[in-house]
Parts: C-alpha cells; structure tokens; sequence
C-alpha cells in the first residue's frame, strides 16, 4: 500500500505507521554507510598505489647504489657510453642538417627593436624572429631591451625588423659569429666599435644596406625599416 495510505490525520495532527517510518529510516543509514565505505575503499587504494610507487622508486635507488658499489670496487665494468653518428653537414647555428654548401657563408646579425610602450608606440609582434637560428636578448640604456638575431646561410626570410641603431655592446656581441652585420645607423662609439672589429658592416645608413618601409602599423618613421635575407648576400 502507497505510504499516504498509512498516514492517519486526527484534527490538526498528522501520524505515519511507525513500521514506515522505521523501514525508511533503515534505508537511508543503509544508503550511508553504502557511500562511507566506497570512500574508505578508494582512499585505501590510493594508499596502496602511492606506497608501491613509493617502494619501486626506493628499489630503483637500491639497486642503482649497489651498482655504483660495484663499479667503484672494480667488481663490475661500467657501461660503455653510446654515440649518435650524426650524417651529412650540420648548421652551425641550428644543428640541422644542411645538404647545401651555404654552411660555409657568413650568417646574417640582425639588431631587432622591441620597443613596447603602454599606450603609445609598439614594435610588437616583430617578423622574423621565430626564423632565426639563434635569438641574443640584450638591455639596452634605460633597460629597453633589443635583440640580435642570428640567421644562418641557408635561411631565406623575406620579413624581418623592424631593425634598429647599434651601439658598441651590440657589435661586439654580433663579432663572436662572424657575420654580416645589420643595424639602422648607430651612436659615434658604434661605428667606432664596429671599424675596430673588423665586422662586416651592413648599416642602412653608411653603407645603404637595402631595406624598406612599412607603414601600415601608424608607427614614427624609425620603427619602420624592415629587411629580407636575400637582399642582403
């Protein structure tokens, strides 16, 4: 019979058969305890799982301890290190493997500009970048930085800037590659520098190092000289 059935309303009061209300109160303690010891039972095996881990790490331990035991008492050899033979040539700069003979060119140092004010003028997202071989990051005065990057001979990358002025750090940084080396102008130190280095100056100021404009980002003329690899061997 429907539980309603046994409800009795005497008046303003309302009783349940105390047989239903001991057989549902039965039915939820069940229910509890049910869901108490799936808890239990899963915490108990998270237990064991992270104390076998725990117990094969310290075997792991063990053994490598009475290995080295060995090897140090002369007992065991050790093993015998093994190489990667690696084929055809390499990149100086990346390490891949590069079939052509312009591994033997100079690479190309770039000055990059990375100037980023809140509000105001923005370099950024730069071209190029992500191509090179090699990425320095330099501080410059006012702790603006700027970088210089290195493109190997076999890269070709027909947008990079926008390129800046260098100043004496940057060439001497630039010099340890041996590189043709890009800027926009540079301070009278810079060009001191790089005369005394011996580096291959491509300025785009002294020696009209090709290069071109894009001004479709509304940027002051000097954030806007850009150049391409191919134009510059």
């Amino acid at each position: 019979m429907h539980l309603l059935g046994k409800i009795i309303k005497r008046g303003n009061i309302i009783k349940i058969n105390n047989n239903y209300l001991l057989l549902y109160a039965l039915i939820f303690i069940s229910i509890l305890i049910l869901m108490t010891s799936c808890k239990v039972a899963k915490e108990v095996e998270e237990s064991i799982k992270l104390t076998e881990e725990s117990g094969v790490a310290e075997e792991i331990e063990i053994i490598k301890e009475i290995k080295i035991e060995k090897i140090l008492k002369g007992e065991e050899e050790p093993l015998e290190p093994t190489f990667e033979e690696l084929s055809g040539i390499r990149s100086l700069y990346s390490g891949v493997e590069d079939l052509s003979q312009t591994v033997k060119e100079r690479p190309i140092a770039i000055l990059i500009e990375n100037l980023c004010e809140p509000g105001g003028q923005c370099v950024r997202p730069q071209d190029g970048l992500a191509d090179a071989d090699i990425v320095i990051e330099v501080t410059d005065e006012g702790g603006i930085t700027r970088y210089i990057a290195i493109f190997g001979a076999d890269k070709i990358v027909n947008e990079i800037g926008p390129f800046r002025s260098s100043r004496p750090y940057y060439s001497e940084i630039a010099f340890g590659f041996d590189p043709l080396f890009v800027h926009f102008g540079a301070s009278g130190t810079g060009y001191e520098n790089i005369d005394n280095l011996g580096i291959l100056d491509l300025c785009a100021v002294r020696t009209k190092a090709p290069h071109e404009r894009d001004t479709s980002r509304g940027l002051d003329s000097e954030h806007t000289a850009y150049t391409k690899t191919t134009d510059l061997r």
